[in-house]
């Protein structure tokens, strides 16, 4: 789940087995914004990744966690 402070975005994710992971955020079109993690490996258990919002507009994002066996996107509204 997303928890946001000025201009950071925290992001905390658990998963069950360790892998390569992507994490993606797009904007409302669709197009990526950043990528953060890109086939990166995690180990099973929580983990908590970072996004730095001062490069980007106020609006609405999603970031996409992804590994090998499944995909979640959650919602991330950023205001000045």
């Amino acid at each position: 789940n997303p928890a946001t402070d000025k201009d950071l975005v925290s992001i905390y994710f658990s998963l069950e087995n360790g892998g390569p992971i992507n994490i993606t955020i797009t904007n409302q079109l669709g197009h990526i914004v950043r990528e953060l993690r890109d086939h990166e490996f995690f180990s099973s258990g929580s983990h908590q990744v970072q996004w730095s919002t001062k490069d980007v507009v106020s609006g609405n994002y999603y970031v996409s966690i992804k590994s090998n066996k499944s995909i979640k996107t959650l919602p991330i509204v950023v205001v000045d």
